[in-house]
């Protein structure tokens, strides 16, 4: 379970384990990259990224189709992104990410993600589609019975002193 908080600033991810439920509680800097004085590293060749000229409707929404190749090719997954979603929120959340978190693209990704497929070796991995999108929703996430460390994103990426 991933929750992004734009308003607060905050991330929560947990897994449900055998043992239980653990994860971390994340606060968000407005620029991570300022925060830490970190530069993102282009991947240009590391990824491959095509937009395939499939589309798919997801959520009243058209989605057009990308193929990302990552790992030599170990790794290849399909991509639905949409241009037409528009979230709320910070914009400098998550280097202006909308939808699913993604961490290939480098923004050749237009939009927010709505689904993806992950193969690894030819073999489905992971598997997400948003089945709802409801921008006046109001709700709660209960974090009862997860045990919950506390990460810094602000120190991400510092050098530590010898």
């Amino acid at each position: 379970v991933a929750i992004v908080d734009s308003k607060n600033m905050v991330m929560i991810t947990w897994a449900v384990m055998e043992g239980g439920k653990s994860g971390m509680i994340m606060l968000i800097p407005d620029s991570l990259v300022a925060e830490t004085g970190e530069e993102v590293v282009e991947t240009e060749d590391a990824v491959k990224i095509r937009k395939t000229g499939g589309s798919r409707t997801i959520c009243g929404y058209r989605c057009e189709e990308y193929e990302v190749t990552e790992e030599d090719g170990k790794m290849v997954s399909n991509v639905w992104a949409t241009d037409d979603l528009k979230l709320p929120g910070n914009t400098k959340l998550m280097d202006n990410q909308q939808g699913m978190p993604r961490s290939y693209g480098q923004g050749k990704i237009k939009g927010a993600i709505l689904a993806s497929e992950t193969y690894e070796k030819g073999n489905l991995t992971t598997k997400s589609e948003v089945t709802k999108i409801d921008l006046n929703a109001e709700h709660s996430i209960s974090v009862a019975g997860v045990s919950l460390i506390q990460m810094d994103m602000g120190k991400w990426g510092q050098k530590k002193k010898k």
